[in-house]
């Protein structure tokens, strides 16, 4: 049974509490603190720090944070807003949604190494309105793995063009008739075995 000594609870009419002290268990444990307030719709908003360690903010709708008011934009490093975390990793979720991020200009650092993941699709540049005027890639080397599209065929490295390798057709045409249709690749070695015998 919960020790119930130090927990106090104030109620500041039907819409705001203050809940201190229950030894109550939850997922994210006992609660040294929670507040919480709630509209007439039950929509709720809460903040609590638990003898976890957790703290936790909780909002049912949406959590808008404003900052840097009086701040200057013509400054160099005028930070207006600043979230550190001394050790540990720093995540971001939209389970359901996009996470957008703009502004005049975008810096993303990293001291070793910068990955990019997508089982999709990796896209760089406007695609919708052809806006990005220049792309640079500067670094001591650059590597392309890669066995369809124009850089595989720049490379030699494309499917069609190692499936015809040493035949007499012409691969540059098949590429642009084919782009795209890697999925073709058994076909081409049937056509090989049966007309080119290889």
């Amino acid at each position: 049974m919960a020790n119930e000594q130090n927990h106090e609870l104030k109620t500041f009419g039907a819409q705001f509490l203050i809940d201190t002290g229950n030894e109550r268990m939850t997922h994210a444990g006992k609660t040294v603190y929670f507040i919480q307030g709630m509209t007439k719709n039950k929509i709720k908003n809460n903040i609590s720090f638990h003898e976890t360690g957790l703290s936790r903010y909780y909002t049912e709708k949406t959590l808008q944070v404003e900052s840097g008011f009086l701040g200057s934009s013509n400054v160099d490093d005028n930070i207006s807003y600043r979230q550190v975390v001394h050790k540990g990793d720093y995540t971001l979720n939209a389970d359901l949604g996009a996470i957008r991020l703009k502004a005049k200009n975008i810096i993303i650092e990293a001291e070793n190494d910068l990955t990019l993941k997508a089982s999709n699709k990796i896209q760089i540049g406007d695609k919708s309105t052809g806006a990005t005027k220049e792309i640079e890639l500067k670094a001591d080397k650059v590597h392309a793995i890669t066995t369809n599209g124009n850089i595989a065929d720049i490379l030699g490295t494309s499917f069609l063009k190692k499936a015809f390798l040493g035949s007499y057709a012409n691969a540059g045409a098949l590429g642009l008739a084919a782009s795209g249709l890697q999925a073709a690749a058994p076909l081409v070695g049937k056509f090989k075995q049966k007309f080119l015998g290889r």
